[in-house]
């Protein structure tokens, strides 16, 4: 499909719900299971002065605790952008390849935004922190875009590069894609939690 559409859109946000709901229930099975360990020696460890000054416990479980939702949900995002067109987009140029990353660039949006507020909204049912809930929810939506980039560039570097198309698989692509994203997950999340004072 060259143009953006709704039907195409609710397709792809329809996939990144279930991912999200799995890792919700990940993230809630692991908050209960180690949430207060992990509390306890968070602040046993800054008394400690093992570490500097982290954020609030609570702040660090969240963090934590979401990211195989985190992981699950970029993963998604990259290989649809990557399966739908990541792969056509390599041998096109000029106004068609423009046309269409700004579509996947669209649709990609669409799932960032919906995403962002069911996120915020599972975090703040799970840890009861409304800025928590903003700075995580607005980080999540922040990588699942960066993801989407990854996906669409990726392939066409890599053709750049001249690596043989084996080697330029979703396999490979995967693990790049996850170190980028948890990374700039990380980065987002924790500077707004830090400007929130979470």
């Amino acid at each position: 499909e060259e143009h953006f559409s709704w039907h195409a859109a609710l397709s792809r946000v329809t996939w990144l719900t279930v991912n999200v709901a799995a890792g919700f229930a990940v993230a809630f099975v692991l908050y209960q299971l180690f949430g207060q360990a992990l509390t306890l020696h968070a602040s046993g460890a800054q008394a400690l002065g093992l570490v500097g000054t982290p954020r609030s416990p609570l702040a660090l479980n969240g963090v934590l605790f979401l990211l195989p939702m985190l992981l699950l949900s970029s993963g998604s995002v990259s290989t649809q952008a990557l399966g739908v067109a990541g792969w056509q987009l390599r041998e096109t140029g000029g106004s068609d390849f423009w046309r269409g990353i700004f579509r996947e660039l669209r649709l990609g949006t669409v799932g960032g935004v919906v995403s962002s507020i069911v996120v915020g909204c599972l975090t703040w049912l799970l840890f009861h922190s409304l800025l928590l809930a903003v700075a995580i929810g607005l980080g999540f939506g922040f990588t699942l875009f960066i993801a989407t980039i990854c996906g669409l560039f990726l392939p066409k570097l890599f053709q750049r590069l001249h690596l043989r198309g084996s080697l330029v698989s979703a396999p490979l692509l995967d693990p790049i894609i996850a170190f980028i994203s948890v990374c700039i997950f990380l980065v987002v999340a924790l500077w707004l939690i830090g400007m929130f004072h979470v």
